[in-house]
């Protein structure tokens, strides 16, 4: 059976990965690739929570947490963490650098640099080395500035 050239035409002109036939809609904008920064060995431990999405429990050992949508959780051994503006996180959470543009309602430990943008709420017990608020953000709570020499690196070392 050969294939008629009509036939040959449309398949030169679909794209095709090396992963397979992955089709984009018509009219769709290309996705950009995602830029992680490597975890030693070149493995990076990313997780983000999708806008809607809500997740309960334990997060341990994920470098950067982002947080879209809402998370209630205790997060601990990671080095950042993201709160989007939609993103609302209430727990603990122990980390190297927090930025946050959403909602933190808890304790919070952050051994390098907190950054609040000027959406960002943080309420609860906080502590930090290094702060950096824009004009609108909002810290309330119990704050303790923790001095710079006993800054340390949550994350793991591999």
């Amino acid at each position: 059976m050969t294939d008629s050239p009509a036939l040959s035409s449309v398949a030169a002109t679909v794209p095709r990965t090396s992963g397979g036939y992955h089709p984009e809609p018509p009219g769709a904008r290309p996705v950009p690739p995602r830029v992680d920064r490597p975890r030693h060995g070149g493995e990076s431990r990313r997780l983000v929570v999708g806008r809607e999405i809500t997740i309960h429990g334990s997060i341990q050992e994920c470098d950067t947490l982002v947080v879209e949508g809402r998370v209630e959780a205790d997060l601990t051994a990671s080095s950042s963490l993201e709160i989007a503006i939609t993103g609302t996180f209430k727990g603990s959470a122990e980390v190297d650098h927090a930025d946050i543009s959403g909602l933190f309602e808890g304790d919070l430990t952050v051994h390098k640099t907190l950054k609040i943008s000027r959406s960002g709420r943080v309420i609860g017990t906080i502590r930090y080395t290094v702060i950096e608020i824009e004009q609108g953000g909002s810290l309330q709570g119990q704050i303790e500035v923790m001095p710079r020499e006993t800054a340390i690196i949550t994350a793991p070392s591999a």
